[in-house]
């Protein structure tokens, strides 16, 4: 049976990032554009505390800790707000391939210019099956040792404020090759209309960009490799932050409910109110025990990434429901700003347009199985 008791050291950290989360976090995103002193002075605590560099090797000077610590402390720590933890600076989903990617000269180089820069924010863009409608207008040609980029990403997050951008797509012979640039001067274009506005959502745009040979970090059969194990941790961990605000979520409609009369009883105490109420709890509660699966299984077997899939189209659903429920739970104070909840429900449909759409990690999912039918069958 497997168990997804934290162990003391995990109690300890989820305890300090639940407290930021309520006692910071929070009412630092109320006072955003007042207050800049006081963000400085949460991302220095947050930085000595490790939280933005869990996923990095300690090479890098990252914790290096397991996913399933990180589900559990990112959770925690969107369950303040999920638009602040995904604007902080660093590695950003870069983490998990830097985190896989064998040593290197290369890779040495990355690292070093990585440690001595003055922004050490990294965005990581994926050009992935076209089938899956996730695909950019990327194109990669061989020029001698190194390669020529042209074209133009999909949006990505931290690509407005990045100095560095890793990139991992096919080049012209059907080759998977990863590489990084370390100029931060693109062209780009926000994307912030929605939810996420802080998080620097952006595309990015290359006029034939020369890419050394020096500037590869992988290719071919082992780039794959790296790219698909490393875009199931991004699924988990991306999946742990949407749990942390569907669960914010549901505590603060229950909490608002509970407080609340008509006719003479508490809100919550009507059908209608308590079966959403209910409905929440079992979404949020199913996926996250989902994520939970997906992160132990990750750090055991990297090679499937199934559960990852699952956890992350599951934490979708959940997201979703429980912030549009909480939104109709408070009525019209659902759609004041002064209330949270309506922030966390556009937030939640930027983050579930960025990491993919339902029905797209549904038809990846479905794939998976079938490709294991068939190597049981041939078997």
């Amino acid at each position: 049976m497997i168990s997804f008791q934290p162990t003391e050291e995990e109690t300890a950290f989820i305890a300090v990032a639940k407290d930021l989360a309520i006692n910071k976090i929070r009412p630092l995103v109320k006072e955003v554009d007042q207050n800049n002193d006081s963000i400085q002075e949460t991302l220095s605590q947050m930085s000595e505390l490790g939280f933005l560099n869990m996923e990095l090797p300690e090479s890098w000077h990252g914790l290096e800790l397991p996913l399933i610590s990180q589900v559990q402390i990112l959770k925690a720590l969107s369950y303040g707000d999920l638009d602040f933890i995904q604007s902080l600076p660093g590695a950003g989903d870069a983490a998990s391939l830097i985190r896989l990617l064998p040593e290197t000269k290369e890779l040495q180089t990355f690292r070093e210019k990585y440690l001595s820069a003055e922004n050490k924010t990294i965005t990581y863009m994926e050009a992935v099956d076209q089938e899956m409608d996730w695909g950019s207008t990327i194109q990669l040609e061989k020029d001698g040792d190194g390669y020529i980029l042209s074209g133009r990403t999909l949006p990505a997050r931290l690509a407005m404020q990045a100095h560095f951008v890793v990139i991992s797509t096919t080049d012209a012979f059907g080759k998977k090759v990863i590489f990084y640039l370390d100029h931060g001067d693109w062209e780009k274009e926000e994307n912030n209309q929605f939810g996420l506005v802080s998080s620097g959502i952006a595309s990015l745009h290359f006029h034939r960009e020369k890419i050394a040979k020096s500037q590869v970090l992988s290719i071919g059969e082992q780039a794959e490799k790296v790219i698909n194990q490393a875009r199931s941790r991004i699924q988990i961990l991306q999946a742990a932050k949407e749990i942390g605000v569907a669960e914010a979520a549901l505590d603060y409609a229950t909490e608002y409910t509970a407080g609340r009369y008509a006719f003479g009883q508490e809100i919550a105490k009507f059908q209608g109110v308590s079966f959403r109420i209910a409905k929440m709890a079992i979404e949020v509660n199913a996926a996250n025990n989902l994520v939970l699966e997906a992160g132990v299984n990750a750090d055991i077997n990297s090679t499937d990434d199934s559960l990852a899939l699952r956890g992350l189209q599951r934490a979708h659903r959940a997201v979703c429901f429980a912030t549009d429920s909480a939104v109709q739970l408070l009525g019209g104070h659902g759609f004041i700003r002064e209330y949270p909840v309506e922030k966390w429900m556009r937030d939640a449909e930027a983050q579930v347009m960025l990491y993919g759409k339902e029905k797209d990690l549904l038809l990846q999912y479905g794939k998976r199985l079938v490709e294991k039918e068939k190597d049981v069958t041939t078997v």
